[in-house]
C-alpha cells in the first residue's frame, strides 16, 4: 500500500478508537485493518550484518498453541473450485479471538502431500490472486498435493487497541491453524511416511506470510509435524529492533512507512514506538522477533527453503538475520535461494514460482 493510503486508514482507526472511548469503558472498538506492504528497494552489498544478536541472548515469555473452533461464518470470496470454512482462533494471553478462513481443494490424483499457503501483510487475502499463482496451485495439485489457502478476517498480527501483545504472541493464531489443519485435514489422509523432508505436510508464506510460517518453527515448535517450510520474501518480522530504531549503519533494515504495521501488534493505531523509533521499546521488539525471541532453531526433520530477491529492502536484511540464526544453530536441512530481480510478491514471478514448486517436490525428484 502507498504511504498515503496507509495513513488514511490509520486516521480512521484513531477516530474509531476515540469514538469508542467516548462511549464509556465497556465499548469494544475493533481496529480497522490496513493492507500495507513492505515496499521493495535495493540491497546494498555489504550493508547488512545478519545475526548480530548472540544466540540465546533474548527469549520471549512462554507461548503456547491456542484453540480452534469451527464457526458458521464463511468467506464471501471463496475461490472457484475450492471448499471454504471458517474458524475462531483463541490464543492464551491475547484478548481478541480472530477468524480464519480456509479454502481447500484436493489433488488431481492420489494424495501425496498437503500444501498450506499464507498470504502477505496481515494475511487478509488468499495466497493466489493472479492467473500465474492460480496456475501454480494447479501444478501442485497435479503433483499430488492437497492445496489449502488460509486467510484472516481482520489480520493475524493486529492486536486489540491498547493491548501490547506483539507479533510473537499473535503468531499463535497461524500456529494454531497449522496444528489444526495437520491434525484434522492432513492426518486423516493417511499418507505413508516418507524420508525426512519429502512431501508430507508442507507450508509456505510470502512476506508477512513468511513470518507466519517462521514463527511456527522458532516460537511454537511445530517442526515436529512439518516436513517442509518455504518462506518467500521474508520473514520481515525478524530483527524488528533494526527496522524500528533506525540506527546508523542499519539503513537497509528500516521499516520506514511500514513501521505502523509493527505498532499494530502492540495496540497502537498511530504514533507507536516503531513509528517514533522509541528506544525504550527495545526489549519488546527483541522478545517478539522471529530470530531473537524464539527458542527453537534446530529442526532435525524439517526441510527449510528460503526464496527471496536481491533487490527487496527492507525484507531481505530481516530474512538474512533469521537465516543466520538457523545456520548458527546448525539446523541440517537449510537452503537459501536468491532470484535476481524477483518482485516482492513471488506470485508475480514465473521464475520465483518455478523455484517454489521445485522446493515442494525437490526431494522426491532427487530419488
Amino acid at each position: 500500500m502507498h504511504l498515503i493510503g496507509l495513513l488514511l486508514v490509520l486516521i480512521v482507526v484513531v477516530a474509531l478508537v476515540r469514538a469508542g472511548a467516548s462511549q464509556g469503558p465497556t465499548s469494544a472498538v475493533e481496529p480497522v485493518p490496513t493492507r500495507g506492504t513492505f515496499t521493495p528497494g535495493s540491497v546494498t552489498p555489504g550493508s547488512v550484518t545478519p545475526g548480530s544478536v548472540a544466540p540465546g541472548s533474548v527469549a520471549v515469555g512462554a507461548v503456547t498453541i491456542g484453540t480452534v473452533a469451527p464457526v458458521a461464518i464463511l468467506p464471501k470470496d471463496c475461490p472457484t473450485g475450492y471448499a471454504c470454512a471458517g474458524y475462531r482462533v483463541t490464543c492464551p494471553g491475547v484478548s481478541r479471538p480472530e477468524i480464519a478462513f480456509t479454502a481447500q481443494r484436493g489433488p488431481a490424483g492420489t494424495p501425496r502431500g498437503m500444501a498450506v499457503l499464507f498470504s502477505g501483510d496481515f494475511g487478509q487475502d488468499w495466497w493466489a490472486q493472479e492467473a500465474g499463482s492460480t496456475a501454480f496451485l494447479e501444478r501442485l495439485r497435479s503433483a499430488g498435493f492437497v492445496v489449502v489457502q488460509l486467510r484472516w478476517e481482520t489480520g493475524w498480527s493486529i492486536s486489540a487497541p491498547g493491548e501490547d501483545a506483539g507479533t510473537g504472541h499473535l503468531a499463535c493464531r497461524p500456529a494454531s491453524m497449522i496444528r489444526w489443519i495437520h491434525d484434522h485435514r492432513f492426518v486423516p489422509l493417511q499418507i505413508p511416511a516418507r524420508p525426512v523432508g519429502e512431501w508430507g505436510f508442507c507450508i509456505t508464506g510470502n512476506s508477512g506470510g513468511a513470518s507466519q510460517v517462521s514463527y511456527a518453527l522458532s516460537f511454537y515448535g511445530l517442526d515436529t509435524i512439518l516436513d517442509g517450510v518455504f518462506p518467500t520474501s521474508g520473514p520481515p518480522q525478524a530483527a524488528q529492533d533494526k527496522g524500528c530504531l533506525r540506527r546508523q549503519g542499519q539503513a537497509a533494515y528500516f521499516y520506514g512507512s511500514n513501521a505502523p504495521m509493527i505498532d499494530l501488534a502492540h495496540g497502537f493505531a498511530s504514533g507507536g514506538p516503531c513509528e517514533r523509533s522509541n528506544a525504550t521499546f527495545l526489549a519488546r521488539w527483541l522478545a517478539e522477533s522471529v530470530d531473537t525471541g524464539g527458542t527453537d532453531f534446530v529442526h532435525p526433520a524439517t526441510r527449510l527453503h528460503f526464496i527471496h530477491s536481491d533487490v527487496d529492502n527492507p525484507v531481505v536484511p530481516h530474512a538474512l538475520d533469521y537465516i543466520a540464526r538457523l545456520r548458527a544453530a546448525q539446523t541440517p536441512f537449510l537452503t537459501e535461494q536468491v532470484i535476481p530481480g524477483m518482485p516482492h510478491r513471488i506470485q508475480l514471478s514465473a521464475s520465483g514460482l518455478n523455484v517454489l514448486f521445485n522446493a515442494f517436490v525437490a526431494s522426491t525428484r532427487a530419488k
